[in-house]
């Protein structure tokens, strides 16, 4: 494998947390164990990853991964992320996946902070989360 994957070109790799992502094998190594994801899971990964820290709009994952077929694509997306999460807990990859409800999804390399100051109030909740990434993020499209 090792000989296969020296042959990609540089272009085609991305990093998530320090692990590589290779687009042409669909892989990512974690600790020289390579671990080879289904298309559509490979497809939404390698959106996230090329716009890790953005919103990237559950439409935009639609017509991207599922030719914007959104009888299939709302619940295949939905299983999808679900999956990729598991996926970031079992390697212990040091990355979430966030979901902004009605929006989209966020790829973060790791777990934010998202403790705040407010009217001298210091809170932490998905709703500060929510809110912080509402609106200081525009979307993908």
């Amino acid at each position: 494998m090792s000989s296969l994957n020296s042959m990609v070109n540089e272009s085609d790799r991305l990093e998530l947390s320090g692990n590589a992502l290779n687009s042409q094998l669909q892989t990512i190594q974690i600790n020289n164990q390579l671990i080879r994801l289904r298309s559509k899971l490979w497809q939404v990964l390698e959106h996230l990853v090329s716009n890790r820290n953005q919103l990237v709009t559950r439409q935009s994952l639609i017509d991207i991964c599922w030719n914007g077929n959104s009888y299939t694509g709302e619940q295949g997306l939905t299983h999808t992320i679900c999956h990729l999460r598991r996926i970031i807990k079992k390697f212990g990859i040091d990355a979430r996946i966030t979901t902004i409800p009605k929006r989209g999804y966020v790829l973060q390399d790791s777990e934010p902070d998202y403790q705040e100051l407010r009217n001298d109030n210091v809170f932490s909740y998905d709703r500060a989360k929510a809110a912080n990434l509402n609106n200081n993020i525009n979307p993908i499209n």
